[in-house]
């Protein structure tokens, strides 16, 4: 007799499939944040050499996974 699986257990590839893409997520996130607050210091750098004012700092934004 062959053995049947059962269909309630968990994918192995399907497994292995959200856990690469869980890390491709977090890398990209992570680069996603860099661009942007290299982005938002460069604007500044730009206003500044402008104007001749320095911009007020904003806080940090925190991302929320």
């Amino acid at each position: 007799m062959s053995k049947k699986k059962d269909p309630s257990a968990p994918d192995r590839f399907g497994i292995a499939a959200r856990k690469t893409h869980e890390a491709a997520m977090a890398i990209i996130d992570d680069e996603t944040e860099a661009r942007r607050e290299k982005t938002r210091r460069l604007r500044a750098a730009r206003l500044e050499r402008e104007t001749g004012v320095a911009p007020a700092r904003k806080k940090a934004r925190t991302s929320v996974p």
